[in-house]
C-alpha cells in the first residue's frame, strides 16, 4: 500500500525526499514551500465534519434555517450572529441533525472547500485525498 508521503509525491511527480512530514502526521511540506494535507476517506469525512461544526458562523443564514425544525427563520439567525462567540454552539443545538446538516453542506460545496482553504479543492491520489493548504 501507498503511503500518504508516497502519494503526495506521485501526484505532484517529485522525490519523496522532497518532501518533509510535520508534528501532524498528516501535513507535509515540500521544498518548494507548498504545504499539502493528506487523509484517507474516513479521516477526511472526521475533519471536515469537525470543521463544519466549529464554523457553523460562516453558513449562510438560510441553509442554517433549513436543517432547523422550529420557526426560527434564516432572519432570527441573522440577528443571533450579534454574539459571535456562542453562535456556533447555539446554531449546533439548535439544528435537528447535524450529521444531515454536514452531509448537505458536503453535497453542496465538497470536502475541499472546508478543508483546502487555498484552492478549495480535493485531489485523489491512489487510496489518499490531497488538500493544498
Amino acid at each position: 500500500m501507498t503511503t500518504k508521503i508516497e502519494s503526495l509525491a506521485n501526484w505532484l511527480d517529485i522525490d519523496v525526499s522532497d518532501i518533509e512530514e510535520s508534528s501532524d502526521t498528516d501535513i507535509f511540506e515540500t521544498i518548494d514551500g507548498d504545504v499539502y494535507m493528506i487523509l484517507d476517506d474516513d479521516e477526511a469525512d472526521q475533519r471536515v465534519a469537525d470543521n463544519i461544526r466549529d464554523n457553523l458562523r460562516m453558513f449562510n443564514s438560510g441553509f442554517i434555517a433549513d436543517h432547523i425544525a422550529s420557526d426560527i427563520d434564516a432572519d432570527m439567525i441573522s440577528k443571533m450572529r450579534g454574539d459571535m462567540q456562542n453562535f456556533d454552539t447555539i446554531v449546533e443545538r439548535l439544528i435537528d441533525d447535524i450529521d444531515e446538516f454536514v452531509h448537505d453542506a458536503i453535497c453542496e460545496d465538497g470536502r475541499g472547500h472546508f478543508l483546502s482553504m487555498y484552492v478549495g479543492e480535493e485531489i485523489e491520489s491512489g487510496d489518499f485525498y490531497i488538500y493544498r493548504m
